[in-house]
């Protein structure tokens, strides 16, 4: 597969790549060299020589290549490790807007029940036909009910003034809490 000049297409640059043997020989070596010398710039095993951790991770690289066997493995692992380092990141993204700046744990039930709420639906994204179980009619009535049960459970928490530090934090808790707040003062 050749590149013509004026037609670049990333498909076709990736395609090359795999062609070339990019992915079952490059990248590898690349990923072990790189990790075996950090590790052995960080332990100073062989005290403060880089040249001698460069050859050591030079070599343990090449072996690594030449079995093919591991490198397939390699290539089948990190792409499923890479997926729930995206889920994990995710996962703290959703919590960190949730919580707002400092986050200190779950300390009350309203954040605890959103990061709940969070998982589940992270959960949801990565399988979306995981409720098949449930027919279309059943789904929909689940979700009337849930939303219904939300939306009621949020407005018996704006109404009651349940939680001591209304409006003190940041995030969605800290802006329920303001209106919260202002719903209050202006009802007085």
């Amino acid at each position: 597969m050749l590149l013509q000049a004026g037609s670049f297409d990333f498909r076709t640059f990736v395609g090359y790549l795999q062609d070339i043997g990019a992915y079952e020989i490059f990248l590898p070596f690349l990923l072990v060299f790189a990790i075996v010398f950090a590790v052995l710039e960080k332990t100073k095993i062989f005290g403060e020589k880089s040249n001698i951790n460069v050859v050591v991770a030079f070599i343990i690289g090449l072996l690594l290549v030449v079995q093919q066997g591991v490198v397939a493995t390699i290539n089948n692992f990190l792409p499923q490790v890479s997926l729930i380092i995206v889920v994990a990141l995710a996962f703290l993204l959703v919590v960190a807007m949730l919580a707002g700046r400092e986050f200190e744990g779950l300390k009350n039930w309203g954040l605890t029940a959103a990061t709940i709420i969070a998982v589940i639906a992270l959960v949801l994204a990565l399988n979306p036909s995981w409720p098949d179980f449930l027919s279309a009619y059943d789904r929909d009535q689940v979700l009337y009910i849930g939303l219904g049960l939300l939306f009621a459970i949020g407005a018996i928490w704006l109404v009651a003034g349940v939680g001591r530090n209304r409006g003190q934090g940041e995030g969605i808790a800290g802006a329920l809490g303001a209106i919260d707040k202002a719903l209050r003062k202006k009802g007085e």
